[in-house]
């Protein structure tokens, strides 16, 4: 019925999605798929999960989906990827079309384009290519993620926080302090870094991902075969290493790649209950917080030589090292002691060590920290990093803008400004962001 009434509107050559009937459908239509390939991936059914996914690849209410979120998108309506605009209903319309299986299949699936942009991320550091793809190959990279996300979500480890729903950077950051200030003393912490996680990973090993049987080689392309275009050339680059930044399905395929660090790092380490002299009767506690190439290994028994080992060798087979550089070893004890993790400086003061100051701003938070059973309070502000990243942003903003009036000044800088201060609104920020 919903399918018949859709065709019947682009026939009309009117962009379905218009009518709010139809688009509520639609909605109920994805959500509702979604909740079955969930429900059936937590029952383990995985070959019925994947014959489901079969079934639905290339649905055209799942197209008419996609291309609806991507069109409003702002910074999608200008952009020309791979000859598409979306600035109006029939560009929309024709995206449609163009993204029918019968098409995809007359072209093997040798339908990728990609554009080469150059990206500096960050101050003083060397600029990275970053692939763009074109409105074609979003659509179906989307499609792909809305169709095996479902199933993956149920497998990942509760600990993986990089791009997934329901667990961003907040989470990771929460899940850091709660595990580093409860529990027994001598606890361990690895702030592990992957080199060049994205760009260096074993194309071998993302194609090992399963994924529907209509989708198969067109990842493998997407895996592989670069097709880069510089204006009007365009020239092919294949490459046995890397997942596309900008893609995507790279942050997905990623973590799942890395979903089995954990039980590679403490692969010889028990599960039950452990007598150590000096911590006397205490449970193991491991913990791995993966947030795409920064790993947050916390555990109080076990060796150290023997973790890293174990973690080497789990990279080294997936074409990946460790950055030694950015990689530092803490040890929870008696001293003070700081680090910086996805934007935050922590600060780890023991109990008797804790006094009012710049931090802690209230002598009730601090007679309440001090009466705690815990060893020591996990202390969190602005990393002095973030502090001069975005300093330095609004001060590139501001001398790029000498022709805006002080209201358009103001609108530009307010969002900046806005996201800063919601992400970094709770810990012990107030005094920075006051």
């Amino acid at each position: 019925m919903l399918e018949e009434s859709v065709k019947k509107l682009i026939e009309k050559n009117k962009w379905p999605m218009r009518d709010s009937f139809i688009n509520s459908q639609v909605k109920s239509f994805v959500f509702d798929l979604q909740k079955v390939i969930a429900e059936l991936s937590k029952q383990d059914k995985k070959d019925l999960v994947f014959e489901l996914m079969d079934m639905f690849s290339f649905n055209l209410s799942i197209r008419l989906y996609i291309i609806h979120e991507i069109s409003k998108k702002p910074a999608r309506l200008t952009s020309d990827f791979g000859g598409f605009q979306l600035r109006a209903d029939s560009d929309c319309l024709l995206l449609l079309k163009e993204t029918r299986w019968v098409l995809i299949a007359k072209h093997h699936g040798n339908i990728k384009t990609k554009i080469l942009r150059k990206v500096s991320p960050k101050k003083n550091k060397p600029a990275r290519m970053l692939g763009i793809y074109g409105l074609k190959d979003l659509v179906l990279q989307k499609m792909l993620v809305l169709l095996i996300e479902p199933y993956y979500e149920s497998i990942l480890h509760d600990e993986v926080f990089g791009f997934r729903q329901g667990r961003l950077q907040m989470h990771a950051v929460a899940d850091l302090t709660f595990l580093v200030t409860q529990g027994q003393r001598g606890k361990t912490v690895i702030l592990l870094n992957i080199q060049k996680c994205f760009d260096q990973i074993l194309t071998s090993k993302l194609k090992q991902i399963r994924v529907p049987s209509k989708f198969r080689k067109i990842t493998d392309n997407w895996l592989q075969d670069d097709i880069f275009k510089c204006g009007s050339k365009e020239f092919i680059v294949s490459s046995e290493r890397g997942v596309s930044q900008g893609s995507t399905i790279g942050p997905l395929f990623t973590n799942i790649i890395l979903n089995n660090l954990k039980s590679a790092a403490f692969s010889d380490f028990p599960k039950k209950l452990n007598r150590d002299k000096n911590l006397g009767k205490t449970n193991v506690s491991n913990h791995c917080l993966t947030y795409a190439g920064d790993v947050v290994i916390i555990f109080n028994v076990g060796k150290l030589s023997s973790i890293l080992s174990n973690i080497a060798n789990f990279l080294n087979s997936l074409g990946l090292e460790i950055n030694k550089e950015k990689t530092k070893v803490i040890r929870l004890s008696k001293k003070k002691l700081h680090f910086d993790y996805l934007g935050f400086r922590f600060l780890y003061v023991p109990i008797k060590k804790l006094r009012l100051g710049s931090l802690v701003q209230q002598h009730s938070n601090l007679h309440a920290k001090k009466g705690s059973n815990e060893p020591g309070k996990m202390l969190m502000t602005v990393s002095p990093a973030s502090l001069t990243s975005i300093k330095d942003k609004l001060k590139s903003i501001i001398r790029s803008s000498y022709n805006f009036s002080v209201p358009q000044l103001i609108d530009k800088l307010n969002p900046i400004i806005r996201r800063f201060g919601d992400y970094f609104n709770w810990g012990h920020s107030y005094r920075v962001l006051s």
